[in-house]
């Protein structure tokens, strides 16, 4: 019995032989599968089917969470789903991992203009300096700063005659 219990707690622990990093043939099915992946998430991303694209890039992800391509393209998915917090979760992976990094501030800071037009000021500032010549960035940043000035402003009571 405990030869057994030893057996199974290594094969969980190591998997089978055929998924081993070493393994040639692996590696090769695993880049096919994520290539297939990757294409199948495009297609759907394409023709409008977000979910079935988040669905296939979540595959990929599983494959490859190093590539910021595929939480670049899941955040705009999820852009498009109005899921904001999910779009801004994945644009600042994909920042992390040095993807479209000015892209991927900029859609944080359009995903956050929604809610929290500071957060939305702050990433479009950290979009800009990476690209200076930006003029969306640019723009998106005085508009930003114009609303806050405005929250900020005394309101002023109106006169009834």
């Amino acid at each position: 019995m405990g030869c057994i219990l030893f057996y199974f707690s290594c094969r969980f622990v190591t998997g089978d032989a055929n998924s081993h990093p070493d393994n040639k043939e692996s590696l090769d099915s695993s880049s096919v599968e994520l290539s297939n992946y990757f294409s199948m998430a495009n297609s759907y991303f394409d023709s409008k089917q977000y979910d079935s694209a988040i669905k296939y890039l979540n595959y990929s992800i599983k494959i490859d969470s190093l590539d910021g391509k595929f939480f670049f393209m899941r955040g705009k998915s999820y852009s498009y789903l109005f899921d904001n917090k999910s779009a801004i979760s994945d644009y600042l992976q994909s920042a992390k991992l040095n993807y479209r990094t000015s892209d991927a501030y900029f859609n944080v800071a359009v995903n956050s203009m929604f809610d929290n037009d500071s957060m939305a000021l702050y990433y479009f500032k950290k979009s800009s300096d990476l690209n200076p010549n930006d003029p969306d960035a640019k723009f998106q940043i005085e508009e930003c700063a114009k609303r806050l000035l405005a929250k900020k402003a005394p309101i002023t009571p109106i006169k009834r005659k």
